[in-house]
């Protein structure tokens, strides 16, 4: 679903004009990192599933186990650290901040605080580049714990496989 944005283009300050086409740029990549989330939260759904659906299977893996083959028990074991650690990080990308980029008026918690009439203040353009750099750092922060997830989502679902190949073909040979 696009989102339908309303440029602000002020005719006087080309400066302050750049810091509003960066804090708009800027808010895209969130937007970027908070949808690339989403997905890998359905992703990590569909392992989770697979797992709960194959509950025989995970209680055989701990008996091989017990009679001294690990390598199932191994390969599960590291699926659910990586799954967790997946999760964790969606969870940190996705989390809501709220923390003001300081005194602003560009960025909500900071002007919600406020009371009266604050248009017109001749420090715009300094309070709108700093807004930018903060929603800068906000969005580089998103992205890494999105880049953290999607490498440890690839390598639990690869190690899933794995897992199910394994314990199928120890099941079919007892």
């Amino acid at each position: 679903m696009a989102v339908r944005r309303h440029r602000i283009a002020p005719r006087r300050d080309p400066e302050l004009a750049a810091a509003l086409h960066a804090i708009d740029d800027f808010s895209r990549w969130i937007e970027n990192a908070d949808t690339k989330a989403a997905h890998l939260v359905a992703i990590l759904g569909t392992l989770a599933a697979g797992l709960l659906s194959q509950s025989a299977r995970v209680s055989a893996t701990w008996h091989y186990a017990a009679v001294g083959n690990p390598t199932p028990a191994v390969l599960l074991t590291i699926v659910l650290i990586l799954l967790s650690a997946a999760l964790i990080e969606v969870a940190l990308a996705l989390l809501p901040n709220t923390t003001p980029s300081g005194p602003t008026r560009l960025a909500f918690p900071w002007m919600a605080q406020q009371s009266g009439d604050m248009a017109g203040s001749t420090i715009q353009t300094r309070e709108a580049w700093s807004h930018a750099q903060f929603i800068s750092r906000r969005a580089r922060a998103k992205l890494g714990h999105v880049r953290r997830a999607v490498g440890a989502t690839a390598a639990s679902s690869v190690l899933f496989i794995a897992w199910w190949v394994v314990i199928l073909t120890l099941d079919t040979h007892q």
